[in-house]
């Protein structure tokens, strides 16, 4: 409870410098632009994946936007193949206009999780593949007040999964004896406040929000429960017209509230990859393989996860939760030139809407997971790259390609990196 606390005390002081600064430049904020966009677009795009050793899937990603001259959103992924995933959400569907929004979304299939060891330190090459059955429910609530200078939300998630197989470095599928389902349901809750001069798009001005997950409820005894907080911090500077730099650091932190076990031999009947009956693979590199994960399992009952580095949105030079550990610390620094900042009708077949920002952006970003929050100082990654951005119809859609100590790599997704509320 004291780590929460500070943390509190933290959020307050840095609310008490947004508003000092709000009081400096309230006349140069401004809002630039009206902040509900109803320009109608479109994303029709077909996926292809293909990860070494599990296999290969396609299919499609479909998003409109400001459907029906609203502000709400509809968006469906559907994969098939080796892989086999739908998921589909209504976004900003507003029950009291400029007020009250909700989103609600459903996820199902059959899909693989990375998983790596923890630290900033760990071997890329000793990964992981859980193949799991999945299936959840989301929606989330947002208050807006202000012109969306303060936001509130309260997002819910709960479904079911089950753990099919692990599939190892070498890409060897290493059957689990384990074939129970578990429920479990999650709760956070996010406050935003934003004083610059664009929500969407912001050249200038502080953007600063605090997410509090509360300890994941679940079925599964072997796994602890702990919450999860995070602390996001962004600094907009005009660098000229159109140009900006901005400064982002974050920080998030887990606190276990109910530790599950830490014994070895009790893990070992959970986490149980029956290597004595494995006829594809040596029986050696298979223990080895499941001694690593006891080993992993019991620092998570100890320590729990913070928001992970690695991604779209942090470290973007490497894979998603690519570093896990009880804490992260992160610092980014980006560059945004933007050009042909109008309104242009565009319909490239296969995205449509109206086209308001050309945007070429270059960034460098550091970061540190570690068990101990005193560690985070040490040993830390660094991430940089150039991006290319366009504004149509409200969205952002971005390609990055950023390059770290583990090889390049690219990221096409739609939305602002170091975002509080992107995964």
């Amino acid at each position: 409870m004291q780590g929460i606390g500070l943390k509190l005390k933290l959020l307050i002081v840095l609310l008490g410098v947004c508003f000092q600064l709000s009081s400096v430049y309230a006349i140069e904020l401004e809002r630039r632009r009206e902040q509900y966009d109803y320009d109608f677009g479109w994303i029709t795009m077909p996926i292809a994946i293909s990860i070494p050793g599990v296999g290969t899937g396609y299919g499609g990603f479909f998003q409109f936007t400001n459907i029906n001259d609203t502000a709400s959103d509809f968006l469906l992924t559907k994969l098939t193949g080796d892989f086999d995933i739908t998921f589909a959400q209504l976004k900003e569907f507003y029950l009291v206009p400029k007020l009250l929004a909700f989103d609600i979304g459903r996820f199902e299939g059959r899909f693989f999780i990375a998983q790596y060891d923890r630290g900033i330190d760990s071997d890329p090459n000793t990964s992981t593949q859980a193949e799991s059955d999945f299936e959840a429910n989301t929606a989330t609530m947002r208050l807006e007040f202000w012109d969306k200078r303060l936001l509130f939300l309260l997002n819910g998630f709960s479904g079911s999964t089950e753990l099919l197989s692990v599939i190892d470095q070498d890409g060897n599928r290493l059957k689990s004896e384990s074939t129970e389902r578990f429920n479990f349901s999650s709760l956070d809750t996010s406050a935003i406040l934003d004083w610059t001069d664009d929500f969407t798009d912001p050249r200038q001005g502080l953007r600063t929000g605090f997410k509090y997950k509360l300890p994941s409820s679940s079925e599964d005894e072997t796994i602890s429960e702990f919450a999860v907080s995070e602390l996001n911090l962004t600094y907009y500077f005009p660098m000229s017209d159109n140009d900006t730099l901005l400064f982002n650091i974050f920080r998030s932190s887990a606190t276990i509230t109910k530790q599950a076990t830490t014994d070895a031999t009790e893990l070992k009947t959970t986490i149980d990859l029956d290597c004595t009956s494995q006829t594809t693979v040596d029986k050696a590199d298979c223990l080895k393989t499941e001694q690593r994960q006891i080993e992993q399992r019991i620092a998570f009952n100890r320590f729990g996860s913070a928001t992970p580095l690695g991604g779209s949105n942090r470290m973007r030079a490497y894979p998603n939760q690519r570093f896990t550990a009880g804490h992260t610390g992160y610092m980014g620094l980006e560059y945004r030139m933007n050009s042909q900042d109008k309104r242009l009708p565009i319909n490239w077949y296969v995205i449509g809407g109206i086209r308001t920002v050309l945007q070429t952006a270059f960034f460098l970003e550091a970061g540190s997971v570690s068990d101990k929050a005193s560690d985070l100082t040490g040993d830390f990654k660094t991430s940089a790259g150039i991006g290319f951005r366009a504004i149509i119809s409200g969205l952002i859609y971005r390609l990055d390609l950023a390059f770290g100590d583990e090889g390049p790599a690219m990221n096409v997704i739609i939305d602002y990196p170091m975002n509080l509320l992107s995964f």
